[in-house]
């Protein structure tokens, strides 16, 4: 299927939702996104590979539809907006996106518009750290936070993306983190990692030393305890 012209875009977009295209040609899509500008180095950009994003995505919604998060997803350091808009792709109704670099949340708004969905989406351009997490609640949250450089820089994302999840939490971070899962039991979740993928990391800073690198990235869910969602429930 091409994806040059507007109404191939619509259609592949379509299919997609309707569940008859999946991992390929989001993968296709996603790649074909407003580059990242990813030149911020104090906030650890790194632009997310279309293909790891289509299969992590995809595999999110077999087990757990994203059409069926009536009250949307969230991106929280959306960057050009790659996981969330392909969860709006595969049947999100509604989705917001926390991105604090102009430049990459102009990319965001571009993609966003090139695919028709600018009217579903709410874009932050804020700091994690000032969302209203209770005007800005939803099922679901995405994100990959900084991981690399600098120590609890994923902190802020992480107590974010709790703040405001009803259902469930998917976070990209390094396959060796140690401290997801005790940190998400002590605020009454649980976290499973069942994703594994090569991270690539062009040269992008100063500081890198290799033209091109890779990290192992883990993809986590974090659910809430059964006993913790009953009482949230029950309220």
């Amino acid at each position: 299927v091409s994806l040059h012209s507007r109404s191939n875009r619509k259609a592949v977009r379509q299919r997609l939702a309707a569940g008859a295209l999946k991992q390929k040609h989001l993968a296709m899509i996603l790649s074909g996104l407003p580059k990242h500008p990813a030149k911020n180095a104090k906030l650890e950009q790194y632009a997310t590979d279309g293909d790891i994003a289509a299969r992590w995505l995809c595999g999110i919604d077999s087990q757990e539809a994203f059409a069926e998060a009536e009250d949307g997803i969230a991106d929280l350091g959306a960057g050009n907006g790659i996981l969330g808009i392909g969860a709006m792709l595969l049947g999100a109704p509604r989705a917001t996106f926390v991105e604090v670099d102009d430049l990459a949340a102009d990319a965001l708004e571009a993609g966003l518009r090139e695919h028709d969905l600018l009217q579903r989406a709410t874009i932050l351009r804020s700091d994690i750290t000032q969302v209203d997490t209770i005007a800005f609640a939803c099922d679901v949250v995405l994100m990959n936070p900084p991981w690399g450089q600098r120590s609890h820089a994923d902190r802020p994302f992480l107590e974010a993306s709790i703040a405001l999840a009803r259902r469930a939490v998917h976070v990209m971070h390094s396959s060796f983190a140690v401290h997801l899962e005790p940190w998400a039991s002590d605020g009454g979740w649980e976290a499973e990692k069942w994703m594994e993928a090569e991270f690539p990391l062009p040269r992008t800073y100063a500081h890198q030393k290799q033209d091109r690198a890779f990290t192992k990235a883990g993809m986590w869910r974090l659910r809430r305890k059964p006993t913790v969602q009953a009482a949230e429930d029950a309220t």
